[in-house]
Formats: C-alpha cells, sequence, structure tokens
C-alpha cells in the first residue's frame, strides 16, 4: 500500500495498495472435502482463494483409490514423522501405511492445513515429501505434493521459490490429464504472482484456471477464481472492478465460514480504497468472525491486521494498537515471516503517529529487508514511503529523500497513482520544511488532481496548503485552504487529522487578533488530543501522543495569556499541568500499576511475559557485574544493556496492550486543588512553554493566580550548559587551594546570577520574604538547583524554604503522612567502598539516632530481597550506596546494594509507605526529562511506588561533605516537627558556612512533601 500522506496516518486507499494474497486451503474433514471443493487462505492480507484438493480425491476415487487415513488424524502424526525418519525408510514407511498414492494425498492436504497455522512447521515437513512423490512417480501425486509444498513457500515469504512450485504443478496435472487440479495449482500461483507484481501473469493464470473450472461445470471453483482475479485488480489500483469480481463471486461460494471470510476480507480491502470505512470495518470484522470460526489462524491475523491498518488510518489508534497486537501475536505463532514483516512496517507508521519514529524507525529496519528478500514490491514500497516519512520527523532529511524517490520510483512502475501521489504529499512536507515553499506547493497541486476524490488524502494536502500560505502570510488563502480541510476531515471523525488543522486554525486566528475564536479552535484541537490519548493502555503510547502534540497545548497557554482576563489565566494554568507529568500523575494516583507482570492463561500472553522475565532477569545480571566485572561498563556490555532495555520496553508496550486499562486515568489537578494542597505560607511557581516563550504562574495558597513572561527558550541553554561546567570544575580533585577557591565561586555565581535573573528576578515581587516555595520545573530546568540561585547578594535557599515537585497535580495527589516524627519505622542501608567509606558510618550514625525502630542493612547483609522486605512497612527509608543514572537507559539507573542493583524497573514493582525517602548517593534526582516533563529516573520510581517525598542528588556528591549534609538534615528534622524543607535549607545553610561553593552544599533538593 502506499505510503499515508503527511500529517495524518489515515489514508483511505489501502485495499488496492496491499493487494492479495493467497488464500491458504483449510481442509475440515475426510467426507466433507470428498466432493466438495473448499477454500483457501490469503497468503498476504487479501490473497487468492486457492481450492482444496477436493477434486484430487474425486479423481483418485475414479481410478479405484480408498481412503486409508484421515487429515486430522493418522496423516498428521505421518507428517510430523517422516522428517525424523532417515531417508532410507521414509519410503517404506509410507508404503506400510497403505496405498502410497492415496497416503501421499492425504499427506498433502494435511501439509496444506499446517501452512495455515504453522507455516514454518509446514515449510519443513513438505521438504521431505517433494522427493518421496517423485520416487513414487504418480503424475498427480507429484502435482499434489508440490501445491502443499507451495503453499508452505509462499506463506514463509519465498515468493519465487513458491511460484516455480506451483508451475511444476500445474505442468505434471496438465500431462496427468487432470484440467480441474491443473486449475487449481494456477490459482495458488496467483499468490505469489500477485505479491511479486506480475499482474499479468496472475490474471492470465486466474482465467485460465476460470475455463478449466467452467468446462469440468464446477462453479464453485470457478467463483474462487473470480476472487483471485478480483484481488489482482484491486493490487492493479482498480478497486472498482475488483468489487464486481467478489460481488459476482460471494453468492456462488457457499455457506462455509472460510469461503465468507476470505471473500468479506478482500472486499474489505476495496471499500478501503473507495473511502467506505464503515463498509469495510464491517467487512474485515465479519471476515475475523467466520476465519476464526473455521479455526483458520493465519487469515483471521491478515483480517485483524487489516482492521489495524484501517483504524490506524482513521486515526483510532487505541483500536490500531490492539488489533495490531493481536496479528502480531498470530503470525509470530504461525511463523509467517512474510506476512509478519508486512504487518511490521504497517505498524511502523502507527507508531510514527504515535509520535515515537524512533520505534517507527526500528521496525522498518527490520520489516524492509525481508519485504526485499521475499520480492513483495509493494509492500516494500509502502514500506519506504512510510520510512521516509519517519526519516523526515527525525530529521534526517538526506535519508528520507533516498527512500522516498526509491518508493515513487517504485509506485511508478507498478503503476499505482494513488499511492505515487501521496509520497509526493510527503515530499512536499520535507521540501517546506527545507524552506522551498515553491517545490512543496507544485508536489501538493500535482498530488491533489490524482487525491482531490480521496477525503482524507485531500483534506491532508489541504492542510498542508494552508500551513504554507500562513507561514507566507496569505492569510485568505490559509484561510479557505483550512476551511477545505476541516469540512473534509470532519466527515470522517478522524481525530488526530482534526486536531492538526484545528491547531493551524487556531495559529491563523491568532494571527488575525482574533483571539476568542482561536481559544475556541486551540480548545477543540487539546479535547480531539485528550479524546485519543485516553483510549491507550499502554502508558508509554499515551507519553509519546501528548508528547508529540505539546505545540497545541504551548500554543493555547500563549493565547489565553494574551487575553489578560484572570479567568484566562487559570485556564492557561490547567493547560500547563495538562502538558506536565502526565504519566507520573496516573502511577502517583495507583490507576495502573507502574510495572505489572500480568497472569494469564492465552499462551500467546504467557509467551511474552516468560520472554519479559527472561529479559528482566538478564538485565539484573549484567547491572550486577557492573562492580566486579572489567568488562561491565565496556561498550560492548553498554549496547548489550541498552538492547536489552529497549526489548523489555517494547514488551511492556505490548503486554499493556491487553491490559483493559484504557479510560482510567487521572485527570490534572485545577486551581483550587492545587491551591488548597499547598498549605498557608506556600507559593508555587510553575515555569512553563508557551512556544519560545518560558513563562511562570505564581500561584498562592488562597488561590491568587498570576502569569510573567520571563524568557526565550533558547537563552537558557548556554547558561545551563556554563553551569554544570562551573559544578564540573569544582569538583576536581585539583580545584580547590588558594586563589583557585574564590575564582571558581565568583565564576559560579555569575552564572547562578544571570538564571536568578531570567527566572527568579521577575517574580520577586509577587513572593513574600518569608513564604515557603514550591517550585515545578520545566524541561531542562528540572535539573537546575533553583535554591542556589544568587540574587547578587545571597542564595535563593538563604531566603525561602525550597522543596520541588515534577507537576503541581502530582504534588496536590502525593500521599500525606503526619505521623510524628519519633515514633516511624525506619529502615537505613549504607554499602560502602574504598570510593567511598563515610557512608556506612552514615548510616550507622543515623541508625543510632533514629533508636530501635530502626532496622539497619549494611554491606553484604543490605540484599536486594532483605531490602524490598523491609522497605514495604517503613516510614522513612535512608539509602547510603552509590548509585547510577543511566541516560541512555534510565529505567536502568539503580542504587547498588549489597548483592546487585535495585533499578528503576524494580522500584516500579514496589509498593511502599514511606513519608520520606532519602538516596545520599550521587546523581540519585537525575532524570531523563522526555517531551510532556516526564522524568525517567530513580526519582519517578519512588514516587510511583508512593512515596511521598525524596531527597536526592543531581550531580555527584563529595564523600565527607555529603555525609556533614545529612547528619545536619537530620539532626534538623528530627526535632523540628516534620518541615522537611526547613530541616534541609538549615543543613545546606551550615555546610554553605563551611564550604560556599554550591557544588558542595547545593546538590541535594527535597521533591514532594515539605
Amino acid at each position: 500500500m502506499a505510503a499515508r500522506g503527511p500529517g495524518d496516518f489515515t489514508r483511505p486507499d489501502r485495499a488496492h495498495d496491499r493487494g492479495p494474497l493467497s488464500r491458504r486451503q483449510q481442509r475440515v474433514g475426510a467426507q466433507r472435502r470428498c466432493r466438495r471443493a473448499r477454500v483457501v487462505r490469503p497468503s498476504r492480507r487479501a490473497g487468492p482463494l486457492r481450492p482444496a484438493p477436493a477434486h484430487a480425491r474425486r479423481a483418485h476415487r475414479r481410478a479405484g483409490y480408498s481412503t486409508v487415513m484421515r487429515p486430522s488424524g493418522e496423516s498428521k502424526a505421518l507428517l510430523a514423522e517422516l522428517p525424523t525418519l532417515d531417508p532410507s525408510r521414509r519410503l517404506d514407511r509410507v508404503r506400510d501405511c497403505g496405498d502410497p498414492d492415496e497416503v501421499m494425498r492425504s499427506l498433502g492436504e494435511t501439509a496444506e492445513q499446517l501452512a495455515v497455522t504453522d507455516a514454518g512447521e509446514a515449510l519443513s515437513a513438505t521438504e521431505c515429501l517433494v522427493p518421496l512423490a517423485d520416487s513414487l512417480g504418480s503424475l498427480l501425486g507429484r502435482s499434489l505434493i508440490r501445491r502443499a509444498r507451495a503453499h508452505a513457500l509462499c506463506n514463509s515469504g519465498r515468493l519465487e521459490e513458491g511460484w516455480l512450485m506451483c508451475d511444476e504443478a500445474a505442468q505434471l496435472a496438465d500431462q496427468a490429464g487432470e484440467p480441474v487440479e491443473a486449475g487449481r495449482a494456477r490459482l495458488r500461483s496467483m499468490q505469489a504472482l500477485g505479491e511479486l507484481a506480475r499482474f499479468g501473469e496472475s490474471i492470465t493464470a486466474g482465467e485460465k484456471a476460470r475455463r478449466a473450472f467452467q468446462a469440468a461445470g464446477e462453479d464453485a471453483l470457478a467463483a474462487r477464481a473470480e476472487v483471485n482475479l478480483g484481488i489482482v485488480y484491486q493490487r492493479r489500483d482498480e478497486p472498482a472492478r475488483a468489487i464486481e469480481y467478489f460481488d459476482r463471486a460471494r453468492p456462488r461460494l457457499g455457506d462455509s465460514p472460510l469461503a465468507i471470510g476470505t471473500v468479506d476480507n478482500n472486499r474489505g480491502e476495496a471499500l478501503v480504497a473507495l473511502n467506505d470505512f464503515e463498509g469495510a470495518t464491517a467487512a474485515f470484522e465479519s471476515a475475523v468472525t467466520n476465519c476464526e470460526r473455521a479455526d483458520a489462524t493465519l487469515l483471521t491475523a491478515i483480517a485483524q491486521g487489516n482492521l489495524a491498518d484501517l483504524a490506524a488510518r482513521q486515526g483510532l489508534l487505541h483500536r490500531a494498537i490492539v488489533h495490531f497486537e493481536g496479528a502480531r501475536r498470530r503470525f509470530e505463532t504461525a511463523q509467517s515471516s512474510g506476512h509478519l514483516s508486512r504487518l511490521l512496517s504497517e505498524q511502523a507508521e502507527a507508531m510514527s503517529v504515535l509520535g515515537l519514529p524512533g520505534d517507527a524507525l526500528k521496525l522498518y529496519e527490520s520489516a524492509l529487508p525481508q519485504l526485499d528478500r521475499a520480492g513483495q514490491a509493494l509492500e516494500a514500497a509502502r514500506a519506504r514511503a512510510g520510512l521516509g516519512r519517519t526519516l523526515v520527523r527525525l530529521r534526517r532529511f538526506s535519508e528520507a529523500e533516498t527512500a522516498l524517490a526509491a518508493a515513487a520510483m517504485a509506485f511508478d512502475q507498478l503503476g499505482h497513482s494513488t499511492s505515487r501521489a501521496r509520497v509526493d504529499l510527503i515530499r512536499a512536507e520535507l521540501a517546506a520544511t527545507n524552506g522551498l515553499a515553491g517545490e512543496a506547493r507544485r508536489l501538493i497541486h500535482g498530488a491533489l488532481a490524482v487525491l482531490h476524490d480521496r477525503p482524507i488524502d485531500a483534506a491532508t494536502a489541504h492542510h498542508l496548503l494552508a500551513k504554507l500560505s500562513l507561514d507566507d502570510g496569505i492569510i485568505d488563502e490559509a484561510e479557505a485552504q483550512i476551511a477545505t480541510a476541516m469540512s473534509l476531515a470532519r466527515r470522517l471523525e478522524v481525530a488526530s487529522l482534526q486536531s492538526d488543522i484545528l491547531h493551524t486554525a487556531g495559529r491563523l486566528r491568532r494571527r488575525q487578533r482574533d483571539h476568542a475564536t482561536a481559544v475556541s479552535n486551540l480548545e477543540e484541537a487539546v479535547a480531539q488530543i485528550e479524546r485519543v490519548r485516553s483510549t491507550m493502555h499502554a502508558q508509554r503510547f499515551r507519553g509519546a501522543y501528548l508528547g508529540d502534540r505539546l505545540a497545541v497545548y504551548e500554543d493555547l497557554i500563549g493565547v489565553l495569556l494574551e487575553t489578560g482576563s484572570p479567568a484566562a489565566t487559570r485556564r492557561a494554568f490547567t493547560v500547563a499541568e495538562q502538558a506536565k507529568s502526565r504519566g507520573l500523575l496516573e502511577q502517583v494516583r495507583g490507576d495502573l500499576d507502574a510495572d505489572k507482570t500480568p497472569e494469564t492463561d492465552d499462551p500467546d500472553q504467557q509467551r511474552l511475559v516468560d520472554d519479559f522475565v527472561r529479559v528482566r532477569a538478564k538485565l539484573n545480571a549484567m547491572y550486577s557485574r557492573l562492580a566486579d566485572d572489567d568488562q561491565a561498563g565496556s561498550s560492548s556490555w553498554q549496547q548489550s544493556v541498552i538492547d536489552d532495555e529497549r526489548r523489555l520496553e517494547m514488551l511492556e508496550s505490548r503486554l499493556s496492550t491487553t491490559r483493559g486499562e484504557a479510560g482510567l486515568y487521572a485527570t490534572p489537578a485545577d486551581l483550587e486543588t492545587v491551591a488548597a494542597a499547598l498549605g498557608d505560607s506556600t507559593t508555587l511557581i510553575e515555569y512553563a512553554r508557551a512556544g519560545d516563550e518560558l513563562l511562570a504562574f505564581v500561584v498562592h495558597d488562597n488561590g491568587d493566580i498570576v502569569a510573567r513572561s520571563l524568557c526565550q527558550t533558547r537563552q537558557l541553554d548556554d547558561h545551563l550548559a556554563r553551569l554544570q561546567f562551573q559544578m564540573n570544575r569544582a569538583l576536581r580533585p585539583t580545584a580547590a587551594g588558594g586563589w583557585r577557591t574564590d575564582r571558581l565561586l565568583d565564576d559560579v555565581r555569575a552564572e547562578l546570577g544571570a538564571l536568578d535573573r531570567m527566572l527568579m528576578a521577575p517574580l520577586r515581587d509577587e513572593i513574600a520574604a518569608d513564604t515557603r516555595l514550591l517550585i515545578v520545573p520545566q524541561g531542562p530546568l528540572h535539573l537546575l538547583p533553583f535554591h542556589a540561585l544568587w540574587d547578587g547578594q545571597r542564595y535563593l535557599i538563604e531566603a525561602h524554604e525550597i522543596h520541588y515537585a515534577p507537576s503541581a497535580s502530582v504534588y496536590a495527589h502525593l500521599p500525606r503522612r503526619q505521623e510524628p516524627v519519633n515514633v516511624r519505622r525506619s529502615l537505613v542501608v549504607g554499602v560502602a567502598d574504598a570510593l567511598a567509606p563515610s557512608i556506612e558510618q552514615e548510616a550507622r550514625d543515623l541508625a543510632a539516632r533514629l533508636g530501635d525502630t530502626c532496622t539497619l542493612l549494611t554491606g553484604a547483609a543490605a540484599t536486594v530481597s532483605r531490602f524490598r522486605e523491609a522497605a514495604g512497612t517503613a516510614d522513612l527509608i535512608h539509602l547510603a550506596c552509590h548509585a547510577r543514572y543511566a541516560p541512555s537507559t534510565p529505567l536502568g539507573s539503580g542504587v547498588r546494594l549489597g548483592d546487585g542493583w535495585l533499578t528503576v524497573r524494580d522500584i516500579f514493582s514496589m509498593r511502599i509507605e514511606a513519608d520520606l525517602v532519602t538516596l545520599s548517593g550521587c546523581e540519585t534526582g537525575r532524570s531523563l526529562v522526555h517531551s510532556g516533563d516526564e522524568l525517567i529516573g530513580l526519582l519517578r520510581g519512588f514516587l510511583a511506588a508512593g512515596a511521598s517525598s525524596l531527597l536526592v542528588s543531581l550531580w555527584r556528591v563529595d564523600d565527607e561533605t555529603a555525609t556533614d549534609l545529612m547528619q545536619n538534615y537530620y539532626q534538623a528534622w528530627l526535632s523540628d516537627s516534620n518541615n522537611k524543607a526547613a530541616a534541609l535549607r538549615d543543613a545546606q545553610i551550615r555546610v554553605l558556612a563551611r564550604t560556599p561553593h554550591p557544588a558542595f552544599w547545593a546538590p541535594f533538593q527535597l521533591v514532594g512533601r515539605s
């Protein structure tokens, strides 16, 4: 199928682009097979029908043969046995079972059955049948076995070999004087020829088979030939003609569920091409139902894959994900690599729309070589078009142009004008990105000449023209194109495309200073995004979909604030919360388990669960080698860890698809809820983006709110990089001493002062002198120690108690635990080594202070299992251990215990009730900040597991200074009525007095409840 148009995944014409796959034979019992023709299953998504070998049996009976075994019984056992025997014994074994020709016929039927459910096993079994049939010498028997072998070859993606085997089968049947069996072999050859894009030869074979069936008075077989011919015309971009064939053939196929399922699957393809999505959905659903009734695994998978692809093109991504997963499991079970490769390339398009272009790229890279090897020209062309679109999104423009040029050439050679036009829409998007507006317009208008009657493609094209006109300042033209695009998109109710067009409409109205209409457009766009997001099962998919569409939220914030009204400011704050840490909010709320390995009776699901457990165990073993193995940490070790982490992430997403959790997710807190959660004398400062502008909301505990514009986001980058350099510079072993100390302090204060002028100075008039500050950063600011900002006279921590939160909504939903400090059940862990010898003493001193209610684990006794056991009931958890932050695999970040690493994934699987978790190692508060301010690291793990607050570090900590700070912190906290923020402020000021450089006193921050 051709690539979808840029900007959406909802191309209507998928049938003719995808083309037929031969229908697979399904045998249903010796008596029914005796004198009735049967339908075969499709080899690709909608392959040609092939009749079962009923006439082979009838021919044998005319020759006086009798049935000696049934394909459902003895022949299955024999088929499994023969490959295990020495080749010299196989012929005798066949003769032992009865008449050799009848035995081989029965084996052929059974092998064709097997090819439908397990192509790999059928391929292995039929390999030994061909020489056996040749040894027996019967022309008809040799033909039947070759047809079975061809079935297995085609279902395994070996199309050229499959066609050659069919050709041999047809010639042998002709020589045997069996025109019906020759026709059946030619029907099977249509699958391979169709997928190889040899449409003329496929039609010739089909017409020859149809004439043979008509001459023999076999109308049901002639009808099957017409179905196959319809599929080929469908692949030739003639869906209306294909429907004529399908509708003429369907009433003559009887009431077999397999026959009905096969035809409906193909009709669905053609109906998609004719823009009848409702009819296509009904046809595919009928195909799935009937093929399941017939126990036709492969055809069921093909039909379900069609449903997935259609749903994705309609923007129904939640349905697409579920259907893709179901089809994928069936293809994997059937070992049908050719079908699986095609499905993966289609799933890649959905991944790109979800906002996961990196995942899409990997799927394309996996699928394309197999499609090329199998000679599936049409499928490979579609995959290259999708690959080009994905590469555009990844800004790999040169590679994108290469892929798109190859796709365009392939579609030209195949005569697929619609698919070629869709490629031009993607090339237009690429040209526009590169500033070639004229070239983009030329490509779009050329594509519209072909796609004008295809609503989704046409809407995509008009939307692209609208964006070009808006960028060029041609407002009237942009307005007209938006109206046309929206009219087309609303007819089909494609949410993702509608949200894109509404976003552009909102930008247009904002430029016209029509704020009311702009807000209306952008609010509707956000509602469409939220509607799609709420239907997705996997947290990763929800996060990616939202993260890919943050610009809509940011533009809505900007327009609301431009109106200047208090109500608009309050609404802007809520929109900012909608775009911040939504996945973590769902985990904190307990709307879903962060790491749930489901129990299941489904063998396909269990296979994924087993794989998940195996990969996780392997990763745990690899992490445990970090301190003891010279190879651990090497580039090869790191790559292996990255590969396995990605594998685990993929398995989590696939398992989540079937959990049934969609629609249960938390909505962000409103302003009133947030204000109530702040408590007395606490002011919230939440940073947010509105396009390229950084702004801040200041929320007081009485609900008053103001918003201030701060700076352009690009201005921050250099200052943040220089601050990180200054911190690292001060921590070098040779840095301290003499004049260097003063110089280092002056340099870091210069950077902290510049950041203070951008981020805090514009807000000071809104902040009372003695208030506590709750800071919600944005993007890279999550790694900034706001408490160390320097106003020229003092650090921010010297003026205010400070704590942090990933979002205001997350903070509002963190557990409140207010038991007195002196009765806490506590857990203290210390695992020291030569690099950090103070760790164990830090742990022992704290345990002594906490008294009898404390569980102390040190050294080798601090095992992962003992930690997990004790952590569940502790109100305070203190981990004095080495930590590891892994930016390339953040879920593999962890702390080192006595017998291995406790990773973020491990923590996700825990439930804790701690009011405070202290992680006194290095970089324990660092996180990878994904789109939408989704923080991935130890911080997320413990908050998701149930912690109310964490004390964590943003960079490497000095061993002695960290121990000193912790002693001061606990001394202050345990004697000061639970005020963690005040205790941290006191401890940091004490350390600051002795070691004034922030690299030493400022690495730790309190996240969560104070």
